[in-house]
């Protein structure tokens, strides 16, 4: 893989399966496996609002930002695991209607 080849490493996909689609990450099996983690927030055309609040606040429960940049709509958060993270606030517009965000 070209990541491998260049960088050392190749990323790991943290989350749902991606069979099927392009790229073939592998899947990390472990929460705690790797320290330094990437959140891309891509454009939200079609996407509501609360959805793209809940994706940060769940990342926001594992790691703090350590950096952030905007690619035109793109925008990319490194950030850094923390197994032990402390008490995170629940966004507001979380808290309307948290039924819809159950798991």
């Amino acid at each position: 893989m070209y990541g491998k080849q260049k960088y050392g490493y190749v990323p790991q996909l943290w989350g749902k399966d991606q069979a099927g689609y392009l790229g073939d990450l592998p899947m990390q099996r472990s929460l705690t496996e790797i320290k330094q983690r990437y959140l891309i927030v891509e454009p939200s055309t079609g996407i509501s609002q609360e959805w793209i609040i809940k994706n940060i606040y769940d990342e926001d429960l594992l790691s703090d930002i350590v950096e952030e940049k905007k690619f035109g709509e793109f925008t990319v958060q490194k950030r850094l695991f923390h197994p032990d993270k402390g008490f995170v606030a629940t966004p507001a517009a979380l808290l309307k209607d948290m039924d819809k965000f159950a798991r």
